[in-house]
């Protein structure tokens, strides 16, 4: 993939967190296809329009191979997606770092391109479509770091936890399929319907 003509922020690292089992979707469902596509494979692409590098946060790393990226398992075992982001934190090459879950079908560089210009304005910048904060598109700081240490060791793992404690800029977007993402058969279900409908 050549992503060479898209204006890239040098400054911007970007994890896509796929280290969840997927109890409720019965398989692994960022290797799910839509539109001849998997789930990861397009959050990694919008991903690598926008920031310096990619990488991947994934407990399972013979899963992903085919996307040819970097690959860090938790440093911190089963405690959700705070692991996940510190992970991130921890190995990403730049000051700041976009979180994306992997499996969010209608992500688009539009929105992951505003989160970007964003960047640098408080500790975390995320976005909200309407449903309040959504921590697993959003850009933290390196920062961040102690504050997500110390919410581990007490064991506290809830990342609307995290976003109360530090500096965070929330930014309304607009468009009600943007976050919407992947987690039982059913979800799925819905994102085939709605991706044919825009055909």
């Amino acid at each position: 993939m050549n992503f060479s003509e898209h204006k890239k922020n040098s400054a911007l690292s970007a994890a896509v967190l796929a280290g969840g089992k997927s109890s409720r979707m019965g398989r692994n469902k960022a290797l799910l296809e839509l539109n001849g596509m998997t789930l990861i494979g397009h959050v990694t692409r919008i991903a690598a329009r926008v920031a310096g590098n990619v990488l991947v946060i994934t407990n399972t790393p013979q899963d992903y191979a085919f996307l040819k990226l970097p690959m860090f398992t938790d440093e911190v075992k089963n405690i959700g997606p705070l692991g996940g982001i510190y992970t991130a934190l921890l190995h990403c090459s730049h000051p700041h770092c976009l979180v994306l879950a992997c499996d969010l079908p209608f992500l688009s560089e539009k929105l992951v391109r505003t989160l970007a210009e964003t960047a640098g304005a408080a500790d975390i910048v995320t976005v909200d479509a309407g449903s309040g904060p959504e921590p697993l598109c959003s850009v933290y700081s390196g920062a961040c770091l102690p504050a997500i240490r110390e919410q581990i060791d007490s064991g506290d793992y809830k990342i609307m936890r995290l976003l109360q404690s530090v500096r965070t800029q929330v930014v309304p977007v607009a468009g009600e399929h943007e976050l919407e993402n992947i987690n039982t058969p059913e979800d799925f279900a819905r994102a085939q319907k709605h991706a044919q409908g825009r055909d």
